[in-house]
């Protein structure tokens, strides 16, 4: 027995008040650290009633549900803030499925506030998608008892559409019997817009290559065509008929061979120098261009940032991409309307998302809106596929966005387009940026300390340190982007390494294992427009020369003056001649074979 419900009993029986009803209650502590609520109470025949409750378990009892009720809690609050949207549904009477719960986030995927989603049916919740096929899925699904998937289209509250992805599994109670079905509905919009931009690509990809193949064989036919028309004409010079005929062959063969050039611009087979470019000061230029394009009725508005925006790629690159983008946009104003072009630099976050978005470079787009007849979705589609085309036949090849679309790939950019049926369409071009320079030449010789070469990229290959680390600062002060070498291997090998283009070719003549004149017979056909100037303390012909420069070869003798250095490289990149009879000292030029000495 337990001593302290003895001593309890001992002290309920010692009383001697027979008037008591009750003799006490009191908890006390029983074995095994159990708690007891023990009662005492007198009859009135003298007996005494006693009653021991062990309240240890109601206690435990009470913890275990309090903790039962906060982890309830901490649930519910977990699933309303899940960004997926959940919902429970439960057979009715009739058979048909009820939500019974829903979160926030299932709200807000369908647009719909609590009233009209507690305590509907799933046909009349989804009713607001406006796609019986999708519905009657979901119904069959949960008809079948079985878990399964469907993919829908809901309109946002903001008026967009999203793609959204519903799985929905059935729960068994423990008899087997369907009790409800929990639904999970996840937001797949930008899944759907890479995958088909992923696909676009693909196709594009597919028909550029074929594109290219066409076209390379499609000019050898031109070719000939034209070449046999031009033969023609010569023998038939008096027959007015005839002649108007070749003309008309001529000139169909040039409309092919300038498809041709739009087919690999598309394919990007095309091969173009690559430079720098501002944005800012294109568009500056694009008023002049663009206005000749534009009827009356077109209004046009330029608008730019003030700062540089540099973008790497062919001089008229952008010029080609603005033109044909606007010359669809006039053709979807035949009545007038307003043509708006951009060019902005993006801010920080504002880059959407793109299989071709990088996150390690800057952006700057080029926006081309106007207020035309807009695009349906199936038009939109396929506005950058080669030779689809809405105009009538004969008044456009569908060559025009497809070029801009293999320009833009080209460059590393990406493009957005957005249309309303007749509200109009935007281009959005998104172009990265480069921390290079556009190249520039400016200053005279007239002014030696004026000239500056930037943006221009030279490879200094000679042997000699000190006059290599000369030569070198002297180009770096004049904005060059400088490249040295200490021989002709390594200047392969800085070549090799080097991503952008070599614009200028600075090399000693006479360097160890491999000379500069072979030097710069290999680099010439490794890097395209490359120019090339020798300099060398030898002479540069005859019996005292180690090396013998080329014919018509460019030449400056050491010692190196710094003026006489800058004169030289700028008439060459100029494309100035330096002639024989130029006062320029420290030059020589040889042309036709013929040797002319410099001072």
């Amino acid at each position: 027995t337990d001593q302290n419900l003895m001593n309890t009993l001992g002290r309920s029986f010692g009383e001697r008040d027979v008037d008591a009803r009750v003799g006490f209650r009191e908890i006390i502590t029983a074995s095994k650290n159990r708690l007891c609520l023990v009662e005492t109470e007198k009859a009135e025949n003298g007996w005494t009633t006693l009653s021991i409750i062990d309240v240890g378990d109601i206690k435990s009892q009470e913890d275990q549900l309090t903790r039962m009720n906060e982890l309830s809690h901490q649930l519910h609050q977990a699933i309303q803030v899940a960004r997926s949207g959940i919902m429970i549904t439960r057979p009715a009477p009739d058979g048909k499925h009820v939500i019974v719960f829903a979160n926030n986030a299932f709200f807000e995927a369908l647009a719909l506030p609590r009233q009209k989603v507690i305590g509907q049916t799933i046909e009349k919740v989804f009713s607001k998608i406006k796609d019986e096929k999708t519905v009657q899925k979901i119904v069959s699904i949960e008809n079948s008892g079985m878990a399964g998937h469907v993919e829908m289209i809901v309109k946002s509250r903001a008026g967009g559409e999203r793609w959204h992805e519903l799985h929905l599994s059935p729960v068994s109670d423990h008899a087997g019997h369907l009790e409800m079905f929990i639904g999970i509905m996840s937001d797949i919009t930008e899944l759907k817009m890479r995958e088909a931009e992923s696909s676009k690509t693909q196709k594009l990809e597919a028909l550029g290559q074929l594109s290219a193949g066409v076209a390379h064989d499609f000019n050898n036919v031109l070719s000939i065509i034209d070449g046999y028309a031009r033969l023609t004409e010569n023998v038939v010079k008096g027959e007015e008929k005839a002649q108007e005929n070749l003309k008309r062959i001529r000139t169909a063969a040039g409309r092919g061979a300038n498809m041709i050039k739009q087919m690999l611009t598309f394919s990007r087979h095309k091969i173009v120098e690559e430079t720098v470019i501002d944005l800012g000061e294109v568009l500056k230029e694009a008023e002049t261009l663009l206005k000749p394009l534009l009827d009356a009725t077109v209004k046009c508005k330029i608008l730019h940032d003030q700062q540089h925006m540099h973008v790497e790629c062919a001089p008229d690159t952008i010029t080609q991409i603005l033109m044909n983008v606007v010359v669809n946009s006039r053709d979807a104003m035949p009545h007038g309307g307003t043509l708006l072009v951009e060019g902005r630099i993006c801010p920080p976050g504002s880059v959407p998302k793109h299989s071709q978005a990088r996150d390690d470079v800057d952006y700057a787009f080029l926006k081309i809106s106007d207020t035309g007849s807009g695009m349906p979705k199936d038009v939109m589609d396929r506005i950058f596929d080669p030779f689809f085309t809405t105009k009538e036949q004969g008044k456009g090849t569908g060559l025009g966005l497809s070029m801009v679309y293999g320009l833009v790939k080209q460059i590393g950019g990406f493009i957005d387009v957005s249309s309303m049926l007749g509200q109009g369409t935007i281009f959005t071009i998104y172009l990265p940026l480069t921390d290079r320079a556009p190249k520039e030449i400016s200053g005279s010789e007239e002014d030696i300390a004026s000239i500056r070469f930037d943006g221009y990229t030279v490879l200094v290959a000679e042997d000699e340190p000190d006059l290599r680390e000369l030569v070198c600062d002297m180009l770096s002060e004049r904005g060059m982007n400088v490249l040295q070498a200490s021989d002709g291997h390594e200047a392969l090998a800085v070549q090799d390494e080097h991503e952008g283009k070599i614009d200028l070719l600075l090399s000693d003549v006479v360097m160890p294992e491999m000379n500069g004149v072979e030097l710069a017979d290999l680099l010439v056909h490794l890097c395209e427009g490359v120019r090339v100037i020798f300099m060398s303390g030898y002479p540069a012909k005859g019996q005292m020369a180690p090396v013998e420069i080329p014919d018509n070869a460019d030449f400056i003798a050491k010692p190196i003056n710094h003026d006489d250095l800058m004169r030289v490289i700028w008439r060459k990149l100029q494309g100035e001649s330096l002639d024989v009879g130029d006062d320029t000292p420290h030059t020589s030029r040889w042309r036709n074979g013929e040797q002319g000495e410099g001072k």
